[in-house]
């Protein structure tokens, strides 16, 4: 199975514009450009340079690129896709390209909570999204949540924290206290 087989182009779904703080663009990889990041990524080592030529969506907030829907996130999020089941709980809309892949997922997806900081993210994206019962959208901050949804809500099988734009040391704690809260702690 490829990452296209579980996540659809987003710049087919999202289409450009703003809210607010949040935006959407489209881009274009060229088989030129890909061949130049492929070879950097020999140099540097790091394989998330690697993306496929073909044609893409970002999100920025506030200008800074929070997600787009290249090779590496959907590399990255493919797992979630292929083990999540039952009731699932996501912190981090994005461009809701994980939304699409779980409600494709049928019946093995149950419900599905997606918490998201951003009302202009919201506000932004949710119009495009499948329309489907078992998704729920709740606007909060998951750092000023006190874990109610854990509690007292449905008991979830699955739970992914999507909500740093970048991979770093000093995202560590916050990782630590989400992965507290899930635990029930």
């Amino acid at each position: 199975m490829q990452e296209h087989d579980v996540f659809p182009c987003m710049a087919d779904k999202i289409p450009e514009g703003s809210v607010g703080s949040a935006r959407v663009t489209h881009f274009t990889v060229t088989r030129a450009d890909s061949s130049f990041a492929a070879l950097r990524s020999v140099v540097t080592g790091r394989r998330a340079e690697i993306v496929s030529p073909g044609r893409y969506a970002r999100l920025s907030i506030e200008g800074e690129l929070v997600m787009t829907d290249t090779t590496m996130e959907r590399r990255t999020n493919r797992p979630l896709i292929e083990h999540a089941r039952g009731h699932v709980l996501v912190s981090g809309l994005g461009l809701g390209m994980v939304v699409f892949g779980l409600l494709a997922k049928k019946p093995a997806i149950r419900s599905l909570v997606v918490l998201e900081v951003s009302p202009d993210v919201i506000a932004l994206i949710q119009p495009y999204l499948p329309v489907d019962a078992r998704l729920t959208i709740v606007q909060v901050d998951v750092f000023g949540w006190d874990g109610w949804l854990l509690r007292k809500g449905p008991q979830f099988d699955t739970i992914y924290f999507d909500i740093w734009p970048s991979i770093q040391a000093s995202n560590i704690p916050s990782a630590e206290l989400l992965r507290g809260l899930a635990a029930g702690g």
